[in-house]
């Protein structure tokens, strides 16, 4: 191979490179903000990312052995000639060989670099999606290619990842930090409103709650003994409005079914109904306190149920679940027509409000900018004036937190039903001027 073909060669590889490189950039740009879920992309661009994102491996392996072709062919074709111009200025051919090969590799190189990698790289980045509109075919033919090189890498990546408990597949995935960047980006170019933003990011939330954490209390349960007679079981399916009540045995604790108040009046209406409830019930179903909502959504649709009774890890009743308690968590408290309007939080100024006991204890530190540790003792506000008392409370007491102080104003089956919650003004803010 003459001096010329192998500097047209090289030429050839640069070029190569350059397309090679805006493909890398113009995909990671991509995935990274996920423009081709915004922009339009002609149908062969936006199938370019896959679940493993085999293009993205075939440009970077691409890339990788033009790199090596180059600094090769420049290393063996172009260095002799050079080193018989170095000869002539009287250096020893050692000297001369070696100074051509590290000069040619080096020019090569930093033309490679600035022509192959920086620029291209810069231009795709700045216009992802007509990058990869531009070289969705050459893209595609080059994953063709390599995908048995590529199958065969991630193969061998996936052995020795193994053990750190990594692989490229889940590398290549975009994560939910990214997806949460995204929508941040969204609402701020007026593409996502606030609402959305707020929805998607409770169904992040929702994927690592417990159902201990979204169930309704044991205190709070509506339920019947299985030997309730059958007017005071209308009484309360009236002064309820419940459609299904969990029915137990002897105390809450042995819950044995669940009443579907429809089966109840069919029964009645037909005139078939003895009194005994036993024979009405359904199966209840179980699950633990750290089962995870999103988990127990599915099993709840899957097994066409709407309600579940949450055990501690006694078997004793904790709370029950309903579907309708896992949807509010991502889009928020739905009533029915039967749900009195009751306000949880009251405000009565910015320093003060009246809240129901029920409220999180995370949107109360968010509330009154409280800084109290997290604890699993407790989820509510009621749960944390218990935990500081010690005790059960009785109205009147009175918890202290920082600036905030919490004043029970109201107790129910021993349990904080409302707190005034008041933030004292800083020092700074009533020091005289």
């Amino acid at each position: 191979m003459t001096g010329t073909v192998a500097l047209i060669i090289e030429l050839l590889l640069i070029g190569l490179m350059a397309m090679l490189s805006a493909a890398e950039a113009a995909l990671r740009a991509v995935r990274r903000s996920g423009l081709r879920f915004i922009g339009p992309l002609p149908k062969p661009a936006a199938e370019l990312g896959g679940p493993t994102n085999r293009a993205l491996a075939a440009v970077v392996i691409g890339d990788f052995f033009t790199t090596f072709a180059l600094a090769a062919i420049a290393a063996a074709y172009l260095a002799p000639g050079l080193t018989d111009v170095l000869s002539l200025l009287g250096l020893s051919p050692f000297v001369s060989g070696v100074s051509a090969v590290v000069s040619t590799v080096v020019v090569v190189s930093i033309l490679a670099i600035v022509l192959g990698a920086f620029l291209p790289r810069a231009i795709a980045t700045r216009h992802p999606t007509g990058t990869l509109a531009l070289l969705a075919w050459p893209i595609r033919v080059l994953t063709i290619v390599l995908t048995p090189v590529v199958v065969l890498l991630f193969g061998v990546t996936s052995v020795l990842a193994r053990p750190f408990g990594a692989s490229p597949e889940a590398a290549a995935l975009v994560t939910e930090e990214e997806l949460k960047a995204l929508v941040e980006t969204g609402e701020k170019q007026g593409l996502i409103e606030e609402e959305e933003r707020e929805l998607i990011h409770s169904v992040f939330a929702f994927g690592e709650k417990l159902a201990h954490e979204v169930m309704v209390p044991r205190t709070d349960i509506v339920a019947i003994d299985v030997e309730t007679q059958m007017r005071e079981v209308m009484d309360l399916v009236m002064r309820s409005g419940r459609s299904r009540i969990p029915v137990y045995q002897q105390n809450p604790d042995d819950i044995i079914g669940i009443l579907y108040v429809k089966d109840l009046l069919r029964e009645i209406a037909r005139g078939r109904f003895d009194g005994a409830l036993r024979e009405l019930l359904r199966p209840a179903h179980f699950v633990p306190e750290t089962k995870k909502v999103a988990e127990l959504l599915r099993e709840m649709q899957q097994q066409k149920i709407h309600l579940a009774i949450v055990v501690d890890e006694y078997g004793g009743t904790s709370g029950l679940v309903t579907i309708e308690d896992l949807v509010e968590e991502i889009v928020g408290e739905i009533r029915d027509e039967f749900e009195t309007d009751e306000e949880r939080v009251i405000p009565v100024s910015e320093e003060e409000a009246v809240m129901d006991g029920r409220v999180p204890f995370e949107d109360v530190k968010e509330l009154f900018a409280l800084d109290v540790p997290e604890s699993e003792e407790y989820d509510t506000l009621a749960g944390f004036i218990v935990h500081e008392l010690g005790r059960m409370p009785r109205a009147g007491d009175v918890v202290h937190a920082g600036r905030v102080i919490f004043t029970v104003e109201d107790v129910q089956a021993r349990r904080a039903r409302r707190i005034r919650v008041r933030r004292e003004p800083s020092e700074a803010a009533t020091r005289p001027r």
